[in-house]
């Protein structure tokens, strides 16, 4: 975790002393990537707990991707759409274990600088979800999806233009999904990039 704070500093240190606002778009894309720390219903949460404790790998990541944004009212703010996700893997020997938890969403985000991606700001994200869970053993791979469900994001961070069309966004965020009548949540720090 030390190493992470380290990095993010190291990152709004150099950006921050070469800041540069482009012009407004007409439309943005967003990609981000980062890790998360994931809670699931009862049952499956042990599962993950006991497989950490016994000296499985465990790895978490969060990922935006296919996020499309158009400017509404003040430049400043920007909806579309985004799919954001969650990605929990333990894996030993060989075998592996993973659950994705997806949110399909239409998306808001607000800067409080002068432009998009330019300062902090405020996202709140509301849609569709799915899981998938997914077995690789020596026997083969198998998978099942999840029906659908409906969950929301919210999240604040930072964002820091660094050419005229290029800015490196810093978020931290909640999701919650409703998946088959039970919760998967999540907190998530994520590295990004609006375009």
């Amino acid at each position: 975790m030390k190493k992470i704070i380290i990095f993010v500093w190291s990152v709004v240190f150099v950006t921050s002393t070469t800041q540069v606002l482009g012009s407004d778009e007409d439309w943005y894309s967003y990609w981000s990537v980062g890790i998360s720390d994931n809670t699931y219903p009862s049952g499956l949460q042990s599962t993950f707990d006991l497989a950490e404790e016994i000296g499985f790998d465990r790895i978490e990541l969060s990922i935006d991707a296919f996020g499309f944004y158009w400017p509404i009212g003040k430049d400043e703010t920007i909806n579309g759409f985004v799919v954001s996700g969650t990605n929990d893997t333990i894996s030993f020997n060989g075998s592996e274990f993973s659950l994705k938890t997806y949110l399909y969403s239409y998306s808001v985000m607000h800067y409080f600088g002068q432009e998009p991606g330019d300062g902090f700001y405020l996202r709140g994200d509301v849609g569709f979800t799915r899981g998938v869970a997914t077995t690789v053993t020596s026997s083969g791979t198998s998978s099942s999806t999840s029906d659908w469900g409906n969950g929301f994001l919210l999240g604040v961070g930072y964002g820091i233009p660094v050419s005229s069309g290029s800015r490196v966004i810093l978020g931290f965020s909640y999701t919650s999904k409703t998946i088959e009548d039970e919760k998967y949540t999540a907190t998530m720090f994520s590295i990004g990039g609006l375009w």
